[in-house]
């Protein structure tokens, strides 16, 4: 083919990859059009496949390359996409890890956050506020009176977001990956842990929120310099999709920031490693959250599982060490609570179990250890 009478012999080896795809796809002949032609028929076709990329993620058929998966008995994802080079996940059959504990919440209280109040951060519109919280303005409105006629919010007043209704119980439905959550509970404000200005996604499931609360303090509690825990997503309200997450559909998933020596931190999650991970600050935060019973799997980069591994053998013997990490020689049967999973070296996952009782909820997932 010829460009303005010169030859380009690299556009048709473009074409020659393009051309097939575009016929597997459409199921079309790939006419021989020259000139300006072609160049335009290559042009809509690479439009068609970017519309077609977007409607498998939004439809929730990839997943990103930095998400745990929570897997479906129908559907095997082949395909990640994310802002590194794709991923294709091994093609036989994974394993489902359905060893969850029954045990009861330990610690947590079962009757607690009857109420949840969230502090406005800065002055803004009562609508704009509502918004950020995830929040219809009439829900907003009903759980504080006094917001009746007013449009605009002050920064420091404290307003309920949550009161417990026993007719409309918080309920985890469907596995991590193809569920949702019905009425769920935000995630309260407390001394030992932070939540972003932006909280559409921190709804969850009532024990997952009651664990957390107790680790929390557990963890603040038992340093005198403990930094606070940065708080990530959980779920919309109601749950289901929450790009670009696989996962975080039902309130039982939660990413958590590490905890970083002193001037590490920053405004946004960083990358931990030998530098700046603080080993013993993590560690009791990990261990708090495992023993509230409440904890399914956390998944944590195998380079930071290397770094915690000494101190958790001081202090564990050989069946409570196996109950955390991968034991060489230990079997392929073991299932140990942290797991690796690409994408985790800037914050913690951590999936809860299903609640007591509730035969909706799914626990299926992933186990596969990666070293």
């Amino acid at each position: 083919m010829s460009v303005g009478g010169v030859t380009n012999p690299e556009h048709f080896r473009t074409n020659a990859v393009i051309a097939p795809c575009a016929a597997e796809f459409w199921n079309i002949p790939w006419p021989p059009i020259a000139g300006f032609g072609m160049v335009w028929l290559v042009v809509m076709k690479l439009r068609s496949l970017a519309l077609l990329t977007l409607l498998l993620i939004c439809s929730g058929r990839v997943a990103t390359a930095g998400e745990p998966l929570g897997l479906n008995e129908d559907e095997w994802p082949t395909v990640g996409v994310a802002d590194r080079p794709m991923v294709t996940l091994p093609t036989e059959t994974l394993p489902f890890s359905d060893d969850v504990s029954t045990s009861a919440m330990g610690a947590v209280d079962p009757d607690g956050l009857h109420e949840v109040y969230w502090t406005v951060d800065v002055d803004d519109a009562l609508d704009a506020l509502a918004s950020r919280w995830g929040m219809l303005r009439r829900d907003l409105v009903r759980l504080n009176p006094q917001l009746r006629g007013q449009d605009r919010v002050a920064a420091g007043v404290r307003l309920r977001v949550y009161e417990y209704d026993a007719q409309l119980p918080t309920q985890s439905v469907g596995s991590p990956n193809n569920g949702r959550l019905r009425h769920g509970l935000p995630m309260p404000e407390g001394p030992y842990w932070t939540l972003r200005e932006r909280r559409t996604r921190a709804f969850g499931a009532r024990n997952a929120v009651l664990a957390m609360v107790a680790a929390f303090n557990r963890y603040g509690e038992s340093f005198d310099d403990a930094p606070p825990v940065s708080v990530g997503e959980l779920s919309y309200r109601r749950g289901g999709r929450a790009l670009p997450h696989r996962s975080h559909r039902t309130g039982r998933d939660v990413d958590l920031g590490y905890v970083l020596t002193p001037g590490s931190e920053g405004k946004y999650w960083k990358r931990a490693n030998v530098d700046n991970f603080d080993v013993e600050k993590n560690w009791v935060l990990i261990q708090s959250l495992v023993e509230t019973g409440e904890v399914q799997q956390i998944f944590i980069s195998s380079r930071l599982q290397r770094l915690l591994r000494p101190l958790a053998r001081e202090q564990l013997s050989d069946e409570e060490f196996a109950r955390y990490f991968w034991v060489t020689g230990g079997g392929e049967d073991q299932s140990p609570i942290l797991r690796h999973w690409d994408g985790h070296r800037d914050h913690m996952h951590v999936r809860f179990r299903c609640e007591d009782g509730n035969s909706r909820c799914r626990s299926r997932s992933v186990h596969r250890h990666s070293a």
